[in-house]
């Protein structure tokens, strides 16, 4: 747990949830409600770079570790950046965007104040509340980059803003197209193959349990059955360490499943319960050696031949491999 609210307050505090946009692109006659808006983006980008070069003094990947120094200079950015966002000329069509943008930050400036008080785990209960703001975010966005032809998010994590969901909402095929390159959603490293990731990291998928339902409310008894039409999968995977010292992997964070239209599925936020040997993020292995334990997401079980397993880190640097999770049908 530890290490995936490192890794979250990491995320947050690297984008801000108020620098959503890294440039746009408009057509030549918008319709009139979309008056200002290429303006307005280009003011609200420069207030997400002023929070960035703010907040880039302070390593977010060791928030335990911050003085009180640190802290009062990342509540300070987001303070600064609350009001440059408040103060910004904002056309009627971007007023819903523009608060839940505010309400994200303001969560962010809980989030932090009670680690500040508190100690780290003191973030736990804002995960939810932050990653569903995210949510919401995107989903106020999209029908106002797809009026307006206006790149606002980066919808489907590619490192470019685009209109709409981007290739996240491309229909994809089920089947495995052995011709397409190894590693690819096409093509994803088979069970049992391991495969280098980041952070001098290899995985392996071991096993999978399609249907872990049973398994899981066994485990447990204040475990709840999943949701209608959905199931829990689990997959038995092992990661070896390859790096200089001793290292944990939050595989419960990192390891995460897409499915059709780019849906994705995570352990933390499609959780399962207590599951069988679940994986503990906590166990720190030296170079050469490895741990293996059981993922588990709540999937719908229509998903289960589009489901491949991805590595987040692999996806922030731009490397993103996949590994068959062996529900695909081949051609």
């Amino acid at each position: 747990m530890k290490t995936r609210i490192v890794a979250l307050l990491g995320f947050v505090l690297a984008f801000g949830l108020v620098a959503p946009y890294a440039g746009n692109t408009t057509v030549a006659q918008a319709p009139a409600d979309c008056a200002g808006v290429a303006e307005y983006l280009e003011a609200y980008h420069q207030v997400g770079q002023n929070y960035q070069a703010a907040i880039d003094r302070v390593d977010s990947s060791q928030v335990e570790d911050w003085t009180e120094a640190d802290f009062t200079m990342v509540l300070t950015a987001l303070d600064t950046a609350i009001a440059e966002v408040n103060a910004l000329q904002t056309p009627d069509i971007l007023v819903p965007l523009e608060e839940k943008a505010l309400e994200s930050l303001q969560s962010i400036k809980e989030m932090m104040t009670a680690v500040q008080t508190g100690d780290l785990m003191a973030a736990a209960p804002f995960i939810e509340q932050v990653n569903a703001a995210t949510d919401e975010l995107n989903a106020v966005a999209v029908p106002i980059e797809e009026h307006c032809q206006v790149a606002i998010i980066d919808n489907d994590n590619d490192g470019t803003p685009e209109i709409g969901l981007g290739t996240s909402g491309t229909p994809v095929s089920p089947a495995l197209d052995p011709t397409a390159e190894l590693g690819s959603y096409a093509n994803p490293y088979p069970i049992g193959t391991a495969q280098a990731t980041e952070n001098n990291w290899t995985i392996q998928v071991d096993a999978v349990t399609p249907d872990g339902t049973e398994l899981v409310l066994a485990e447990n008894s204040f475990n709840t059955p999943p949701e209608e039409g959905r199931q829990f999968f689990i997959a038995t995977i092992t990661a070896t360490y390859s790096g200089p010292g001793a290292e944990s992997f939050d595989g419960n964070y990192y390891l995460r499943v897409r499915g059709a239209g780019g849906a994705e599925y995570t352990a933390f936020g499609d959780a399962c319960g207590v599951t069988p040997n679940e994986w503990d993020e906590d166990i720190i292995v030296a170079s050469g050696e490895s741990v293996t334990g059981n993922l588990c997401w709540s999937v719908p079980t229509e998903e289960l031949p589009y489901l491949r397993m991805f590595d987040d880190a692999a996806v922030d640097a731009g490397t993103v491999a996949f590994w068959s999770l062996g529900q695909e049908p081949t051609q």
